[in-house]
């Protein structure tokens, strides 16, 4: 048995299922707290404001890019069209961008099939021609076209964030949480990661464009990611 005064009860009328609750004990059994708004739901209505405005602040000036032109050359076969509870990865990593329509995508690859797949989520397709030469024409490739866009509209880059379709399970909730904590730290690289590790998506800061067209045969952003890893102290989200 608990004391106290039960706040937060469910309207009469609202269906409701066996074991859900629909209510919430104060032990504290102070009654004027049944009239005012408690200090869980400010905190909650807090965060959704700050997301809010986050998020306004924030749209138009990332990009998302999807690297999905490799060759698969050490797993075999093409890696992208390998189905992961029922569905392609490509087409999942794809999936993905299709929530964040507050921000430009953009798919960098060469076949067909997710070309199509790219163009019908809404995403702007860049053509790499020569996967041969490496990952770092696929950045290149990506990375140029975005900041044109970008400035044709009049809005230049703040980021870009960079994933690769080998995730299948990445979460949508982390890629905005990387754009979040990018957004409230500008200028510094932000990867997901787990501990000291580092992986993608990774999220650079416009002053890093420069350093990403540099990139040369099939060396990603790695490189740089390591050479800035204690300089820059770049805040590395697990």
């Amino acid at each position: 048995m608990m004391d106290g005064i039960v706040r937060g009860m469910l309207q009469p009328g609202v269906q409701v299922t066996k074991g859900l609750k629909i209510g919430d004990i104060d032990a504290r059994a102070k009654q004027e707290h049944c009239r005012t708004i408690s200090d869980k739901a400010r905190a909650i209505g807090g965060g959704v404001l700050d997301a809010v405005c986050s998020y306004e602040k924030s749209r138009g000036k990332y990009a998302l890019i999807l690297l999905a032109a490799g060759q698969s050359v050490r797993f075999g076969s093409d890696k992208l069209k390998a189905v992961v509870e029922g569905e392609a990865m490509y087409e999942s990593a794809i999936s993905r961008f299709e929530a964040f329509q507050g921000f430009k995508s953009y798919v960098v690859t060469g076949k067909e099939e997710i070309t199509l797949s790219a163009e019908s989520a809404g995403c702007t397709v860049v053509c790499n021609k020569e996967p041969e030469k490496g990952i770092s024409l696929s950045v290149k490739l990506g990375l140029t076209k975005a900041i044109e866009d970008a400035d044709e509209n009049g809005t230049p880059l703040q980021g870009v964030l960079f994933s690769v379709c080998d995730q299948p399970r990445l979460k949508k909730s982390t890629i905005q949480r990387i754009i979040n904590t990018a957004f409230h730290n500008p200028g510094k690289i932000v990867c997901a990661g787990e501990g000291t590790r580092n992986g993608n998506p990774v999220l650079w800061d416009k002053r890093f464009f420069d350093k990403l067209l540099e990139l040369d045969g099939d060396i990603g952003g790695k490189k740089i990611l390591k050479e800035n890893f204690r300089v820059e102290n770049h805040c590395l989200y697990s």
